[in-house]
């Protein structure tokens, strides 16, 4: 009977990088997500809230606008997400029923200054309080709380942005990837 042994050289090293290599790869993989989500966020703060899907008004929904990673089991998972009270209804769009709530609303005077201005009110008369009240550019009306419905589109910024993104978002992973080989292999 022949006996065959082998001895392998290395095999401890090996046994290292081996085990060592998913935790390389999952910190290159984290330190790609945070890079590719501030670059999303960067675009969806920067370009499609500033006109290009919707208009900035108050700053609120660009300001709430934030990437993060949470663990999954055995992978991680990066999300971008707006967290205002109306961020779905821009995103997801809404059909249905809205409350709206009393509240004043301005209406502008127009024909009076018109009138007082083309001179169809003899100047030479005494306005009475009444009538001064009607010349002033505005008056203020109250909306008494009534429900309404609504079609309103989705405009996606959000999804939209990530979309367009995916390509140079998967390329950026690959590469984190074949980074992470390449230096475990050197080592």
């Amino acid at each position: 009977m022949t006996e065959l042994s082998a001895n392998m050289v290395g095999a401890d090293m090996l046994r290292i990088q081996l085990e060592g290599m998913p935790n390389a790869i999952r910190q290159n993989i984290l330190a790609t997500l945070a890079e590719e989500g501030a670059r999303l966020t960067n675009i969806v703060k920067e370009e499609k809230l500033e006109g290009q899907v919707l208009n900035r008004r108050t700053g609120e929904l660009q300001a709430s606008v934030s990437f993060g990673v949470e663990r999954e089991g055995d992978h991680d998972v990066g999300y971008i997400s707006a967290d205002t009270a109306y961020a779905a209804r821009h995103e997801y769009g809404f059909i249905g029923t809205e409350q709206v709530r009393e509240h004043l609303r301005k209406r502008f005077n127009i024909t009076d200054q018109l009138r007082a201005y083309f001179g169809k009110m003899d100047a030479r008369k005494p306005l009475s309080d009444a009538k001064k009240k009607s010349m002033m550019p505005f008056s203020v009306g109250v909306v008494k709380a009534h429900q309404r419905t609504v079609n309103y589109h989705a405009r996606s910024y959000l999804r939209s942005t990530i979309a367009e993104n995916v390509d140079h978002i998967e390329a950026a992973l690959d590469e984190a990837v074949k980074d992470a080989l390449a230096i475990l292999s050197h080592d």
